[in-house]
């Protein structure tokens, strides 16, 4: 054996001894720290979880992404923090997962016909991104920002994210590059902030019913899409600053020729010009369907759109394909959609959905110790101070706990000095939207930190963390011009 073998060999085993000491402490973290004595008022049941929450976030950061969210599902049985049926209806039973599990079913296999080598081609060969890697950068961006406002950002934010990808393959990028770590993390921020731009957004609804209780108001129609609109305007602005302050290398995309990738590529086949054909279709049908689900409507079209929804929209699409038959088979088989599913983003999805109602929930004590560290930061400070702080509270803690139980724990802050105080309640609550949909810092903070860490298996962990971060960063920076903004529109 020689010595670069032997070095190889010594370094790999070195390897894999940090992963398993590293695992262990993870698992030892998740399952005795619960074990240590509450403070209060924090109760056992809080302990335990506040331990599986600390080895899980322990076991993301050194380990892996997948295999850890298993390993706190029996944590949590197995200390007897929840039943395993709450665990079903509440991680796995809801319609946000599923919704994002069967698109997955449909685009995956789709993405692994080839061809978005020849959609990322076109990409390159527009003149007015050839040579000019930023103007692709926004492009990117924007593409998912305005298919979002189209009721269509779920299948373009999965198309940015494969496009991404074979653009860094045929420009000698590894897509753990830096590059591709801020477009995943930036698409699902944009894809975010253009379902909030409508104030009948979910979202926005029940903002306007929690914060109607203090004083009764409602989203004026045009203002409020004018300041998601600047909203969006003014985090990507800072995001992009950002990596361009952090100095992104994008030499490689800079220098690359798009003819050469071109000729690269062999013909495109008859059966990549139905899959292409397929994926088109799937994609304008998401949209429709959206556009015209989000009328308020009695019309028969608007109340079968709404029945069948999206995740009706891709059962049908899976039939026609298990129903397309190449060569005496399916051309996609069930078997082959199930593996071609990133399963680590489902499995992060679903501990996101059922880990942050639950530690929030008053058994555990948490939310209280929360509500008393935060209502003395509060006090004392003028509206402007009060409102920045507010939003980036709001903007921390929902990394560690569900969005919703976040914004009814500051509603319970912030109501008793919101009308002494006089504060402009529709901006406060329109910053507020954005603050609890910005963090993508966890992996399990939200429904979208988990798309958007979900991709690790491309991008790696770090750039996960990294661009999470910065993405925060940007948010918080963008507060106090939203919040002239709205005092101005409001």
């Amino acid at each position: 054996m020689s010595t670069v073998q032997a070095e190889t060999k010594t370094a790999m085993s070195k390897k894999t001894k940090m992963y398993y000491i590293h695992s262990a402490i993870g698992l030892a973290i998740m399952f005795l720290f619960g074990f240590l004595p509450p403070f209060d008022p924090i109760t056992p049941l809080g302990m335990k979880f506040l331990g599986i929450f600390i080895g899980l976030c322990y076991l993301w950061s050194f380990v892996d992404m997948g295999w850890p969210i298993l390993a706190s599902f029996v944590a949590i049985i197995s200390l007897g923090c929840m039943p395993i049926t709450q665990i079903y209806t509440s991680a796995f039973a809801n319609s946000t997962l599923m919704l994002c599990l069967f698109m997955m079913l449909v685009m995956m296999p789709l993405a692994e016909s080839g061809v978005f080598d020849y959609v990322a081609a076109w990409v390159l060969k527009q003149k007015i991104l050839q040579g000019h890697p930023w103007r692709l950068t926004v492009g990117l961006l924007l593409l998912t920002y305005v298919a979002s406002v189209c009721q269509g950002g779920f299948p373009v934010m999965f198309m940015v994210f494969e496009i991404t990808y074979k653009i860094c393959d045929m420009c000698g990028m590894k897509r753990t590059h830096p590059w591709a770590g801020a477009i995943v993390t930036g698409a699902v921020a944009a894809q975010v902030l253009g379902t909030a731009i409508f104030p009948f957004s979910g979202l926005a609804l029940f903002m306007l019913g929690v914060f109607s209780a203090l004083e009764p108001f409602a989203w004026p129609f045009v203002g409020y899409m004018v300041f998601m609109v600047a909203m969006f305007v003014f985090i990507f602005f800072f995001y992009v600053l950002f990596m361009i302050i952090l100095r992104v290398d994008m030499s490689k995309l800079k220098e690359s020729d798009p003819s050469q990738f071109v000729k690269s590529l062999p013909p495109i086949t008859a059966h990549q010009k139905k899959v292409a054909f397929l994926l088109a279709g799937y994609i304008i049908t998401l949209i429709a369907f959206g556009i015209v689900s989000a009328i308020n409507s009695d019309a028969a079209i608007v109340a079968l759109c709404k029945s069948i929804g999206l995740v009706g929209v891709s059962w049908a699409f899976m039939c026609i394909m298990v129903i397309w038959r190449v060569n005496d088979k399916p051309a996609f088989g069930l078997g082959y959609m199930a593996s071609r599913v990133p399963w680590d983003s489902v499995l992060i999805i679903a501990i996101g959905m059922s880990f942050g109602p639950a530690i929030a929930s008053e058994e555990t004590g948490i939310s209280t110790w929360l509500y008393q560290l935060t209502a003395p930061v509060l006090a004392g400070h003028g509206q402007f101070v009060f409102m920045m702080l507010v939003c980036i509270i709001t903007l921390v803690m929902t990394n560690f706990m569900n969005n919703t139980v976040v914004i009814m724990l500051m509603f319970s802050v912030v109501s008793a000095y919101v009308v002494p105080m006089g504060i402009n309640i529709i901006t406060l609550s329109a910053m507020m939207i954005v603050a609890s949909q910005m963090a993508y810092l966890l992996p399990g903070s939200s429904f979208y930190a988990g798309l958007s860490h979900g991709q690790a298996m491309h991008v790696g962990r770090k750039n996960g963390f990294y661009w999470g971060a910065v993405m925060m960063v940007a948010s918080g920076i963008s507060m106090p011009i939203m919040y002239f903004v709205g005092n101005m529109l409001f």
